[in-house]
């Protein structure tokens, strides 16, 4: 987002932004290797974006998946192909609530971890901050975060099983 066209338009740029950004995309193929077997090796060329989970927010408040949850030991994964541009629109209407996951488009998939390879290579955008490039391997440690809910909440679990750990590995 250009600051001033934001200061110029206010929240219109953001549609504007966002055009712009679409025209620009090139397009990259992703691999995905799932190494506890959850599913086979996938290829998926021509993306637009692709997204790895663990959670059910994201991004300023969209959903990642309807499914999606935080203590369900499990990644959400998500690829969306560059395709036709009225598809796109389809899908970002159901951004907010995480429904774009059944569009026809969209490939979504839940595995306990995940090595992304991408060509050509990709940055890794980690809330908000570039912290690596492809390749990289997306795993699920649990008890990695200690999360404060009110006395008889379901919204998280410690599970008593598992050591304590959070690992983004490069490959």
């Amino acid at each position: 987002m250009d600051p001033r066209l934001k200061r110029q338009l206010g929240a219109a740029a953001y549609p504007i932004a966002t055009v712009t950004a679409y025209r620009r995309h090139v397009p990259f193929t992703a691999w995905l290797e799932f190494p506890e077997g959850d599913h086979e090796p996938v290829r998926i060329d021509d993306l637009l974006q692709l997204a790895v989970g663990n959670g059910v927010h994201y991004g300023g408040g969209n959903v990642m998946s309807p499914t999606a949850g935080i203590d369900d030991h499990l990644l959400d994964v998500y690829a969306i192909p560059k395709g036709r541009f009225r598809d796109h629109v389809s899908v970002a209407r159901l951004l907010r609530d995480g429904s774009f996951v059944e569009h026809d488009t969209v490939l979504h998939l839940t595995a306990r971890n995940v090595t992304v390879r991408a060509e050509p290579e990709q940055r890794v955008n980690v809330d908000g901050e570039v912290v690596t490039t492809t390749p990289v391997t997306f795993t699920v440690d649990r008890n990695a975060l200690d999360v404060v809910v009110p006395p008889g909440s379901t919204a998280a679990r410690r599970d008593l099983s598992r050591p304590r750990g959070v690992h983004v590995r490069e490959v």
